[in-house]
């Protein structure tokens, strides 16, 4: 599926913090 990389877009808009948290750590810099 390609839900990982709309979650990261996402995740940098909003928050890399929540979106991990939401999904999974993928990369938390």
């Amino acid at each position: 599926m390609v839900v990982e990389r709309s979650s990261e877009k996402w995740a940098v808009g909003m928050g890399r913090r929540t979106a991990a948290s939401a999904t999974q750590p993928l990369r938390a810099d």
